[in-house]
């Protein structure tokens, strides 16, 4: 984000943008390093959650910074809870959702306005532990007219195919009999048997699981990936 940021300005990563992150790879030890692009004119820093409460142990009240921008605050972790009590939140109205095409279940993602459900949880971010409010970018026209009232459950834009593996290799031989919390469209387990069969993972017509599709299931990758290895 960093770097995109820092090109859409036009400035070199490290002078009005930087970031900072936690260097995974540089380890030694009980000492932990960073991976870091600040400099003097450093005015927009990127960094995680993690390394902003780091900061926080050493300052408690943040004074290299005039303003702290939370970045998807309303999806709730244990480090956001433990920084500071979020009293502003700027709602879009919009989140990059996933969505299938075809019965190959291949994904893209697009852009699309949230839910009011979504819009609700948002707005509960702000204020949880003193006074605060939500800035909606949109009308309440448009939230009462065009958003719909809930999301879709996450299940109606997965692929199924490696549910179905998973559930096959499990022994559930009649998926479409399976407690799903929210059921997925019979047509949607039928597409994701087809390609099953493509892979081998299924025998054509049974859907009787084979040895390959077997071994497919141990990894903990999709079935598309898994067939490549195998």
């Amino acid at each position: 984000t960093a770097t995109r940021v820092a090109a859409e300005l036009g400035t070199q990563l490290g002078g009005t943008v930087g970031y900072q992150r936690l260097d995974q790879d540089q380890r030694v030890k009980e000492e932990v390093r960073y991976d870091r692009s600040v400099g003097s004119s450093t005015a927009l820093k990127f960094m995680t959650d993690g390394i902003l409460l780091r900061e926080l142990q050493a300052d408690f009240l943040l004074s290299a910074y005039s303003c702290l921008l939370v970045d998807e605050a309303h999806e709730r972790s244990l480090n956001t809870d433990l920084l500071l009590g979020i009293r502003y939140v700027v709602d879009a109205g919009r989140s990059k959702q996933r969505l299938l095409e075809g019965e190959g279940g291949m994904a893209r993602f697009e852009v699309r306005w949230i839910s009011q459900a979504a819009a609700a949880q948002r707005a509960g971010r702000a204020g949880r532990t003193g006074p605060g409010h939500c800035y909606r970018l949109y009308s309440s026209a448009h939230f009462n007219d065009s958003m719909p009232k809930h999301s879709a459950p996450e299940i109606a834009n997965t692929a199924l195919e490696g549910v179905l593996l998973v559930l096959k290799s499990m022994g559930v031989d009649k998926v479409t009999n399976f407690p799903f919390p929210s059921p997925p469209a019979a047509s949607a387990l039928h597409a994701a048997g087809r390609v099953l069969e493509a892979l081998g993972a299924l025998q054509p017509g049974s859907q009787a699981l084979t040895p390959v599709g077997r071994a497919m299931a141990r990894f903990p990758i999709g079935p598309r990936h898994a067939r490549m290895l195998l």
